[in-house]
């Protein structure tokens, strides 16, 4: 878990200094929608290589950690990046 966690904080971090507050909001969408058709949120956008780099590593937690530690990288994710309007 705590290999997914750095990751995932390295990830953040990475977002917050490259992308601005609209980039890290599309960016927090991804996240929400990741079971559906996400790639059309972030295609053609700064957010794109952060947005699948993220999936990445939750889908392998997926694979390697229970399912309520996914949850938890999923809300760090959420709680770090702002919410739209």
């Amino acid at each position: 878990m705590n290999a997914f966690r750095d990751e995932v904080t390295t990830l953040l971090a990475r977002a917050h200094e490259q992308l601005n507050d609209q980039e890290c909001e599309r960016l927090r969408a991804v996240i929400d929608h990741r079971h559906g058709d996400w790639p059309q949120l972030a295609r053609d956008t700064s957010a794109e290589h952060l947005a699948w780099l993220l999936i990445g590593q939750l889908e392998e937690a997926e694979q390697e950690l229970a399912p309520d530690q996914v949850r938890e990288l999923e809300s760090l994710i959420k709680d770090d990046l702002p919410k739209g309007p």
